[in-house]
């Protein structure tokens, strides 16, 4: 879990629960799904430091590439 509590299935839910097709993280920033061509904030979670996004990517990615 990230230090903001916040898990990437959390993410993952919200962009298809709102049908984006794209993700985007950056620290300094909430998380940006792409929703119909156009980039949208997701305001329910807040902006990523970077100790989230490596959180963030340690949850998805396999141990022997981290």
């Amino acid at each position: 879990m990230a230090a903001n509590n916040v898990s990437i299935n959390q993410i993952i839910d919200a962009a298809l629960e709102l049908d984006g097709s794209d993700i985007h993280l950056l620290v300094g920033h909430s998380p940006t799904l792409r929703l119909h061509g156009r980039l949208i904030f997701m305001d329910q979670f807040p902006a990523l430091t970077a100790e989230d996004l490596e959180n963030l990517m340690r949850e998805i990615t396999p141990e022997r590439s981290q």
